[in-house]
């Protein structure tokens, strides 16, 4: 059987502990904090994984399918290219799993309103109805969520919003839609503030993938 196709992503330069080397090195746990934070994240990174695969598995899609028809699913016409950008994927990888998907009948080009030169990937009615069931593939998650009290998932979305932000300052990730590189973030009396919505951003009210977004401009 061919190994998922999940996106990955390998910096260049990786950084460990230099006594007790890399953070998923069981010395390395035992003796840091830092490199057991790492390996927990890891371990739930395995475990969306196999959710990931088990649901393509029911569907008959691969994993990368899974993951695809989900985005387009919920997001406006996209683009090949824009695909691979945002999973880290080359180009002809995605190409080869969007094929796919179109033989299947889940998804169709259409020309680019804007560009006439662009093709645009929309899913079709089945794939639309083939969309909810994928898009549904980490919802086993909310219920292990449900389980600490709503003070602490505030603070755990603040962290993983800062965790996520740093990522893609360091350029290990982009994450397109979120409020820190929104056009509309800014800031008032110190605090967040959205001026589209016109209202102050708690910690835990900040978007990772939010429908209004424009992209600052420089």
């Amino acid at each position: 059987m061919p190994a998922p196709e999940f996106p990955v992503f390998i910096p260049f330069a990786i950084s460990q502990h230099p006594a007790t080397g890399p953070a998923l090195h069981p010395a390395s746990q035992a003796a840091h904090r830092d490199a057991r934070i790492v390996s927990a994240l890891e371990r739930l990174g395995e475990l969306m994984r196999n959710l990931t695969w088990d649901t393509g598995a029911a569907l008959g899609l691969s994993p990368l399918q899974v993951q695809l028809l989900s985005y387009l699913h919920g997001h406006p016409p996209l683009t090949a290219a824009s695909l691979a950008r945002h999973f880290h994927l080359t180009k002809p990888t995605v190409s080869v799993a969007l094929r796919g998907m179109e033989q299947k009948g889940l998804i169709k080009q259409t020309t680019s309103p804007v560009d006439g030169r662009v093709r645009d990937l929309i899913p079709t009615a089945a794939g639309r109805k083939t969309a909810l069931k994928a898009a549904s593939h980490l919802d086993a998650l909310l219920p292990l969520l449900a389980t600490l009290e709503s003070r602490e998932r505030d603070s755990l979305f603040n962290l993983l919003y800062q965790l996520l932000d740093a990522a893609r300052r360091q350029g290990l990730i982009q994450v397109e839609r979120m409020c820190a590189t929104c056009q509309h973030y800014t800031t008032r009396k110190d605090q967040p503030y959205c001026d589209l919505l016109h209202t102050r951003l708690t910690p835990e009210t900040h978007r990772v993938d939010c429908p209004e977004h424009e992209e600052r401009r420089a």
